[in-house]
Formats: structure tokens, C-alpha cells, sequence
């Protein structure tokens, strides 16, 4: 008998592990439907295979186990569920890995991380109680299995569910549990998560000073360790720096570890000297995020004022004889507009600059945040004729889009 007939019972193992590695790339390539599809159709296959093939032991093909082929092929479909926002799905791939655990008896702590991915997709269909509850079943394992990294994540998600039901005191303490297990292991991003979503919740009680402190620790080490979300940080801290100027004066690094390293077991001074040295001191890593933000900043106000230049060409247009149907699109258009609370007053101010001189609009543009400002400058200037802007984009509020 050849040596593959003996090993035929194998072989579909051994080509759903090489299918794992293809479809890990094609992830990596952000091909997401075509992972979520192929997961659907080899779970279908895996499930007849269990019975024959699946064992705890080497299946001798040099794949591993069975359960770990089928369990990180699910894990991927679980994964690309995700960031497709397919949350149902998510939690059905979810539910077969978990089951697959419980068949194979797999640790508590295995089977309580299993657990932990519900958190996201349940939280994202609004059952938010359902999730917290999962939540604290995971924490009670985390905590019997002594696992620091997952008992500091399910903290966070916690605070992530309690803010969710409006309970920003719970979360802020959740939160600052989670900071301060979390200062216990090695991972600076679990860290820095943990610095950010603590300004989240204080930035709501207006604990100014706090909330910069926590912002800059967060920003200090991704911009140390090169964080891919140091981004999300520098727009946060833009925001701060858009709101009024008490509580926009940026704090220096010893103010930072002054105010953070206050909390029980948090030492951020000392995990800043065990970070890569980017900035060669706390004071050049505060000073060069401070200029990043700054062009994130304007970056962010050039984005917006051009994506609102359809209404300054109607206003322009509008001026012009004969123009009732742009007068009655543009009306349309900033009645929309100011139904959102982010832009109501802009609405108001531009509403002002379009009544025309007589109505001095200068103290209401200036009272306004910097973007909507600059799209108000920018609209004041293009009826003045003090600059020229396209004649024929208020066309796009034709559409019904």
C-alpha cells in the first residue's frame, strides 16, 4: 500500500492547515469577504471530519492537532466578522470555537478568552447588560487563572459596558483598575488603551488637568514605540487643544508623572525609561507630539473646509439674479445641516455672513470652534469677492445623496 493511501484519513487536515496559511494572507491583504467566505465553507467541511480525525495528538501530517487547524481557521473568520462589522456572524464563528474548547477540555483561562470575543459583537447589537454580564464571568476566570494580560483587558471592556449604560463613574473606576493591572505586565499599547479611555470617561466630568495627563501618556508611548494608533491620539489631543484656554495649556512631562504616577501602582516615569528612545527625553517627546498635533490639526480644518465647499459656491451663487433655485437648495441644505449639533452654530453664523454686511457676523465667527471658523472666514471671504471658489459645486446638492 502507497504511503498515501495510508495517510488518506489525514490528508484533509493536512490541506485545510495549508488553506489556513493562504487565508492568513489574504487577510494581511485586507481581502475580508473572501476570508469570511472560505472560513464558512471549510467549517462545513471540518464538521465532517471530526468525528474521524479529530485528536488531541499530532495527526503526523505536521499541522498540529485537528482542534488547533479547525480552532485558528474559525479564529479568522471570527476576526474578518469583525472588522466587517458582521457582528452575528462574529458570534456564530465564536460559538463553534468555544464549543470546540469545551469538547477537547481545554483550560478555563483558553475558554474564558473565547468568551472575552463575544464582548465586542454583543456590546455592537446593543446587548450591552448581556455583554457586561460575560464580562464578569471572564473576569472571575482571569482572576482564578492569575492571567494579568486578559484580567486588564476585561477591566477595560468592562468600563467600555458601564459607559455604554451611562455609568461614567463605574467606568472611570473600572478603567482605572485596568490601568493599574495593566502597569503589572509588559505590554506598553495595553497601557497606553487604558491611558486613553481613562480621558474618555474624566473628559466628561471636566477634570481638565487629568484628562490632558492621561492624553499625553497615551500619545508619549506610541510616539515612543512608533504605535500605528499614535494618530487617534494626536487628533485627541487636537481636540483638547480646540477647547477653550483653561483647559488647553498642554501639560510638560513632569507634570504628566506628576499627575498619573498619583494613582496606586501606576509608574509611568518608570515605564518611559524602559521604552525605545525616539524622543531622547520625556520634554522632546511631549514638545514633538505637541507640533504633530498641530499639523493633524490643520490637516483636519483644510479637510473639512473643503468638504464644505458645495455650500460657500451656493452662497456665492445664490447672490447672483435669477438664482432662486440655488437660494432654495442651499436653504435646504443648511437646514439639514443644522439639525447636527456639531454644526449648529455655524449654520447660525453663516446664515448671518449670507444676510449680508449689515449683520456683523465678526464676533460670532470668532466665538466659533476652529473648524467651523474657518469654513465661516472662508465663506465671509468668497462673498466678498476676496477669493475665488469653484462656481459649479453647489451642484452636488442636487443630489439625493
Amino acid at each position: 500500500m502507497t504511503e498515501h493511501d495510508t495517510r488518506s484519513g489525514l490528508e484533509p487536515w493536512a490541506r485545510l492547515a495549508a488553506e489556513g496559511s493562504r487565508l492568513q494572507k489574504l487577510y494581511q491583504q485586507g481581502r475580508l469577504d473572501e476570508v469570511l467566505a472560505a472560513v464558512t465553507e471549510h467549517r462545513a467541511t471540518m464538521a465532517t471530519l471530526a468525528d474521524a480525525s479529530d485528536t488531541d495528538n499530532d495527526t503526523g501530517t505536521g499541522t498540529g492537532a485537528a482542534w488547533a487547524v479547525r480552532e485558528s481557521i474559525l479564529d479568522l473568520g471570527v476576526v474578518a466578522a469583525h472588522d466587517l462589522g458582521r457582528w452575528p456572524e462574529a458570534l456564530e464563528l465564536n460559538a463553534a470555537i468555544r464549543q470546540s474548547r469545551e469538547n477537547r477540555s481545554a483550560a478555563e483561562v483558553e475558554r474564558a478568552v473565547t468568551w472575552f470575543n463575544d464582548y465586542g459583537p454583543l456590546l455592537r447589537l446593543g446587548r450591552v447588560r448581556e455583554a457586561r454580564e460575560l464580562l464578569y464571568k471572564c473576569r472571575a476566570a482571569f482572576g482564578r487563572g492569575e492571567d494579568v494580560t486578559m484580567m486588564g483587558h476585561t477591566l477595560s471592556a468592562l468600563a467600555d459596558a458601564d459607559a455604554h449604560l451611562g455609568h461614567l463613574e463605574r467606568a472611570v473606576a473600572q478603567e482605572t483598575n485596568a490601568l493599574q493591572i495593566k502597569y503589572r505586565g509588559s505590554d506598553p499599547e495595553a497601557i497606553a488603551v487604558s491611558h486613553y479611555n481613562l480621558a474618555n470617561y474624566l473628559q466628561v466630568s471636566q477634570e481638565s488637568r487629568a484628562v490632558w495627563a492621561h492624553r499625553l501618556a497615551a500619545a508619549i508611548i506610541r510616539y515612543q514605540t512608533e504605535s500605528p494608533r499614535l494618530t487617534t491620539s494626536l487628533r485627541s489631543i487636537g481636540r483638547l487643544v480646540g477647547q477653550q484656554a483653561e483647559t488647553s495649556a498642554p501639560l510638560s512631562f513632569n507634570d504628566v508623572c506628576l499627575l498619573v504616577d498619583g494613582l496606586p501602582e501606576v509608574r509611568f516615569a518608570e515605564l518611559f525609561a524602559t521604552l525605545p528612545d525616539r524622543a531622547d527625553s520625556g520634554q522632546a517627546a511631549v514638545d514633538e507630539i505637541m507640533r504633530l498635533t498641530a499639523d493633524v490639526r490643520n490637516s483636519a480644518i483644510q479637510e473639512s473646509v473643503a468638504a464644505w465647499e458645495p455650500i460657500i459656491s451656493a452662497l456665492v451663487a445664490a447672490q447672483q439674479p435669477d438664482a432662486g433655485e440655488v437660494a432654495a437648495l442651499l436653504d435646504d441644505a443648511l437646514t439639514e445641516l443644522g439639525k447636527q449639533h456639531a454644526w449648529q452654530e455655524l449654520v447660525v453664523v453663516l446664515r448671518q455672513i449670507q444676510a449680508g454686511p449689515e449683520d456683523d457676523s465678526s464676533r460670532a465667527v470668532d466665538s466659533l470652534d476652529p473648524v467651523s471658523a474657518a469654513i465661516a472666514r472662508r465663506a465671509r471671504a468668497a462673498l466678498a469677492g476676496d477669493l475665488i471658489v469653484d462656481s459649479t459645486a453647489w451642484r452636488v446638492l442636487t443630489e439625493e445623496t
